[in-house]
């Protein structure tokens, strides 16, 4: 039997909404973040299965229930993955439900984590345990008890300084893993300049890369998830699975410093559960009340609501000096203008 496959012209609307025609029999959904589809199409021209990706993430594989058992998976799976070496990503994931979990394994993906209905694979030139040895490496660790945070900083505040502050006072050794996915409006690198410069009296702080592993629920795959809950709680478990498992164990973390959160639901989610999860892991959970000032929660969020509204003097209220002197040189005032604009991602 042949097979015809076409790659999917993304600024055609009718090609992709017959791509979103042929998903919604599988209960799937096209997300808005793919850059490019393959199809197979049978002799009449119908579309029989699909593989998509947004950068280094293989999702919304569908095979038409006729046709399944044929080999076209690894046909699919193969080219996607050509793809993806192509645009120069050397390591790439594949979040899946679990009914295709065998179809990736027989590829010789890695299972990273499981939940109880999708897991998370990779491949590629390293896994996640080679990842971790790198890191612990190149920033001359040692197996002393640690406290761990994790933040974005989108940008930094005085309330993130404020809980690592906390944590350094409370823990002999403390690292800060940065999320290192290019999802915010201030970028990585200008994150992290921002964070050490801040950070750089803090002797007992080491600021570390997330690498793709702590992940960012901006780019979690939900293509097969219907409700919003049902999103936050797979997510949650996931990030907080992998944070327990590997990183905890390699770096010997046994506490997590988090703020509290009274107004973001998917926050508020996430700590419920790494206060759920993180003890089996042999990490204590310490949630601590959030910087006030002048009686307004300190955010990354309400400074950017200030900027948007053309209130950077107000915003500088929440911020450290190198935060504001970011913002006031040329790279800070392009970022300004696009908040204004809205061209950001909360």
């Amino acid at each position: 039997m042949e097979f015809k496959v076409e790659t999917v012209w993304l600024k055609s609307y009718k090609q992709v909404n017959t791509l979103i025609e042929f998903l919604i029999q599988f209960n799937l959904e096209y997300e808005k973040n793919i850059d490019y589809s393959l199809i197979i199409k049978n002799e009449k021209d119908d579309i029989i299965a699909t593989c998509s990706k947004s950068k280094n993430v293989i999702k919304c594989l569908a095979i038409d229930y006729d046709y399944q058992g044929y080999g076209i998976s690894p046909i699919l799976i193969n080219k996607i993955i050509d793809k993806i070496f192509e645009e120069g990503f050397s390591h790439f994931f594949a979040f899946t439900p679990d009914k295709n979990t065998d179809i990736f394994e027989s590829l010789g993906f890695n299972k990273v984590f499981s939940t109880n209905s999708i897991s998370l694979f990779e491949n590629g030139v390293y896994k996640i345990s080679h990842y971790l040895d790198k890191l612990y490496k190149k920033h001359s660790m040692d197996d002393d008890e640690k406290g761990a945070l994790v933040m974005n900083c989108n940008p930094m505040t005085l309330g993130h300084l404020y809980l690592i502050n906390y944590a350094c006072q409370n823990s002999k050794e403390v690292l800060l893993f940065i999320v290192e996915e290019d999802k915010s409006v201030f970028s990585f690198k200008d994150r992290m300049n921002i964070i050490r410069e801040t950070t750089k009296d803090l002797n007992n702080l080491k600021i570390m890369e997330s690498g793709d592993y702590i992940i960012s629920f901006a780019t979690f795959p939900t293509y097969f998830l219907k409700e919003m809950d049902e999103r936050i709680k797979i997510y949650t478990e996931m990030d907080v699975g992998i944070f327990g498992k590997y990183f905890s164990s390699k770096f010997n973390i046994k506490r997590r410093y988090i703020g509290k959160e009274p107004f973001d639901n998917v926050t508020n989610t996430y700590n419920s559960a790494m206060k759920d999860t993180l003890p089996f892991f042999g990490v204590d959970v310490v949630e601590i009340d959030r910087l006030k000032i002048d009686d307004n929660i300190v955010s990354a969020s309400l400074v950017r609501k200030l900027i948007s509204d053309d209130k950077l003097k107000e915003a500088c209220r929440y911020l450290p000096e190198a935060t504001i002197s970011f913002l006031n040189s040329h790279a800070g005032r392009e970022i300004i203008t696009r908040i204004k604009d809205g061209k950001y991602i909360e």
